[in-house]
């Protein structure tokens, strides 16, 4: 009976360790695989992030480059024939808020680099696209007004160079939007 029941526990045990190094060897290869998955996933991820970023840059380029006509318009005394529009809700930020709600953005970021991101897209929406383009159509009624007053000193001495400041504002502010951006996709 004992060499049997040898036999038994033998084929048994056996067939315990053959099914348990199974088991661990199906939850290695998963665990494998899903780390292979989440790293394509995660490069995949960061990829749109500095296309979406590369983007944007372009975006902010093509606005510095409204701000010069802006600002050229003011200087030749010509605003009121300015009609160049700042549409920065175009901007992109699918995959940069996928990320920050997910918590992704964390493992890639620092804190300072969250926080520009942060002031970027502020200005970058519909509320940012409307206080410049109604600050602009502001200002070319109250010049209109003026002008129609008879009151073209006034444009000179204090409009003009309240103008000249916003125009310096948002030069400043989008190139500052600019860097934040480059340095974003350069962290990445």
């Amino acid at each position: 009976m004992s060499e049997e029941f040898m036999n038994y526990f033998s084929t048994g045990l056996g067939q315990v360790i053959g099914v348990f190094l199974g088991v661990v060897a199906g939850v290695c290869i998963n665990l494998a695989v899903e780390y292979v998955r989440n790293r394509r996933i995660r490069k995949q991820e960061l990829t749109n992030l500095k296309f979406e970023l590369n983007m944007n840059i372009a975006k902010i380029d093509a606005w510095l480059e409204e701000v010069t006509k802006w600002r050229n318009a003011i200087n030749a005394d010509n605003f009121l024939q300015y009609f160049g529009y700042f549409n920065l809700s175009s901007a992109i930020s699918a995959t940069t808020s996928s990320l920050f709600i997910a918590g992704k953005l964390y493992n890639e970021l620092t804190y300072d680099h969250i926080v520009k991101l942060q002031e970027v897209f502020k200005d970058l929406s519909i509320f940012g696209e409307q206080y410049i383009n109604n600050q602009i159509q502001q200002k070319k009624q109250l010049l209109a007004q003026l002008l129609n007053a008879g009151h073209d000193a006034e444009w000179q001495r204090t409009l003009k160079p309240q103008c000249a400041q916003e125009v310096e504002f948002w030069e400043t502010k989008l190139k500052a939007h600019r860097a934040a951006l480059s340095a974003v996709k350069n962290a990445i």
